[in-house]
């Protein structure tokens, strides 16, 4: 993918792109935050990076959700958190970051979870055309 935006983009445009900045390193930098840290809102459509609620830890069993809503009474937005459960004070909240594999989380977020519902293993088995 690096490849292909610095052929079309970042070298043809040295002056707004400058290697020092557009570089492979920084293009890995950008898409594990990018993959990591951001989160998709349905209910806009967009994929968004929200202060704080990047730090949320994952539970596969949380059905706490992160979502997008208009301030009644005012032309604002507002991102809220939905709990699934009362919390006590300095009790850690906990979003799903989906239905995922061990795998997939640790390829993703870097973590693995001990005892994943989600956890799974592909195995491929291959038949003869004989058989």
């Amino acid at each position: 993918q690096f490849e292909y935006v610095d052929k079309k983009i970042f070298e043809n445009n040295k002056l707004f792109y400058p290697t020092k900045i557009f570089n492979y390193q920084n293009w890995e930098w950008a898409m594990s935050i990018l993959l990591s840290r951001t989160i998709y809102l349905e209910k806009i459509k967009k994929v968004v990076l929200i202060p704080y609620v990047d730090l949320l830890n994952h539970n596969p069993f949380s059905t706490s959700f992160v979502s997008y809503r208009k301030i009644p009474f005012t032309d604002s937005n507002e991102i809220v958190i939905y709990s699934d459960k009362n919390y006590n004070k300095f009790d850690q909240l906990y979003i799903s970051y989906g239905q995922k594999s061990n795998i997939e989380l640790l390829n993703i977020y870097g973590f693995i979870v001990e005892r994943n519902p989600y956890d799974s293993v592909i195995i491929r088995i291959s038949i003869s055309s004989k058989d």
